[in-house]
């Protein structure tokens, strides 16, 4: 038994073999009621059904508000569509084929996202809303 009554860690190990820390639940719930708030790190799949979107998501998503923002179109039109906007990315000078569009992310945001304010509108647009985060905020 833990100091808070509930049962120690267990020790798991994963497909890889390596050795995994599993907290019970009721002990995680502790952890988030106590008056110092704890850093939670969560995998891509947490993030994912949290609302937060991929590196590969954002990079399309910056694709086309780049496209966008060089045709003088509002990035919600709805007859802007991937035909439109993903051949204008894929001429991009920094543009490359040969890796994953997620590895993408830094260069598209340094690239497209130009100047810092319109980083800032880019992601107040495409963010998750408050109402989609999973966990419960004090």
């Amino acid at each position: 038994m833990t100091a808070y009554g509930h049962s120690a860690k267990k020790q798991v190990g994963n497909e890889k073999g390596f050795v995994v820390n599993s907290l019970p639940s009721l002990t995680i719930a502790s952890l988030l009621k106590r008056p110092t708030r704890p850093v939670l790190l969560l995998g891509a799949g947490c993030s994912v059904r949290s609302g937060i979107p991929t590196a590969e998501n954002l990079v399309a998503q910056i694709g086309k508000w780049g496209y966008c923002k060089a045709h003088a179109r509002d990035i919600d039109d709805p007859t802007v569509v991937r035909t439109d906007w993903w051949p204008w990315l894929t001429k991009q000078n920094w543009f490359r084929t040969d890796c994953h569009l997620a590895e993408l992310y830094p260069t598209a945001i340094e690239a497209i996202l130009r100047p810092r304010e319109d980083r800032k509108a880019f992601f107040r647009v495409t963010g998750p809303s408050e109402e989609k985060y999973t966990l419960v905020k004090r």
